[in-house]
């Protein structure tokens, strides 16, 4: 009977880990293409007062919504994680998980690492970060890499070696 009580919050939590990942990377989409329009409209700015009006509401559009997407629940909850409030620490592993990749993302992930390196998790937490530490190995080495490497230390390290050696064979 007791399992019984606990399966449905599993789920629960399984699904709302589900609806954070998506959300994460529907932001991401949304925020790389506001700033292909910045990209677009950029360069002609100065041909014309129209051209020049379709640039900055593609800089205000692209300002506007980055800062309240650019981390889940916006630029607030990305402040209290930087502070070091714990209750930010799954979001952040979800988003490192997620590893979204749009404008200045990279420096995110690298501050996440950093603020994780110096956190009291829990095991589950730990195990977790682990796990997005050893999918990072078969990705492209980003700026974030290195911020990881140092979380990890010696294990990332070793899981480092082993797979350059897998990888040479």
């Amino acid at each position: 009977m007791r399992f019984a009580s606990i399966a449905p919050y599993a789920l629960l939590r399984e699904k709302a880990v589900d609806l954070l990942m998506k959300t994460i990377q529907h932001n991401a989409e949304e925020i790389d293409s506001l700033s292909r329009k910045i990209d677009e409209t950029i360069r002609y700015r100065f041909r014309s007062e129209k051209c020049h009006s379709e640039w900055e509401q593609a800089c205000k559009a692209f300002h506007l919504f980055y800062k309240s997407h650019v981390y889940p629940g916006g630029e607030s909850r990305w402040i209290l994680f930087r502070t070091g409030d714990s209750a930010e620490f799954d979001t952040a592993i979800a988003f490192l998980s997620a590893d979204p990749w749009y404008f200045r993302s990279g420096y995110m992930k690298e501050e996440m690492w950093r603020v994780l390196k110096r956190a009291s998790l829990s095991s589950k937490q730990e195990r977790a970060l682990e796990i997005v530490a050893e999918e990072y190995l078969d990705k492209p080495l980003r700026r974030e890499f290195w911020k990881m490497a140092c979380y990890g230390g010696s294990v990332a390290v070793t899981a480092l070696v082993t797979h350059r050696d897998c990888c040479e064979k």
